[in-house]
C-alpha cells in the first residue's frame, strides 16, 4: 500500500492555487504538450486532494 505523504498546506489554500494554475492553463502553439501536462498534473493534484478530505 501506499504510504500518503502528509501535507500541513491548508486545504483552502490548495484549492486557491489549483483554481490560479486552471485560470491560466492555455494551450501554447510553441509547448503543445506542456498543456496536457499540466492539465494532467492537476487532476492528480485535484484527486490526491479529494482522497484526504473524504
Amino acid at each position: 500500500m501506499k504510504k500518503r505523504e502528509t501535507n500541513w498546506k491548508p486545504i483552502g489554500q490548495e484549492i486557491s492555487e489549483l483554481v490560479h494554475r486552471i485560470q491560466r492553463l492555455r494551450s501554447d502553439h510553441r509547448d503543445p504538450h506542456r498543456f496536457h501536462e499540466e492539465k494532467s498534473e492537476i487532476a492528480y493534484e485535484l484527486a490526491e486532494l479529494a482522497q484526504r478530505v473524504a
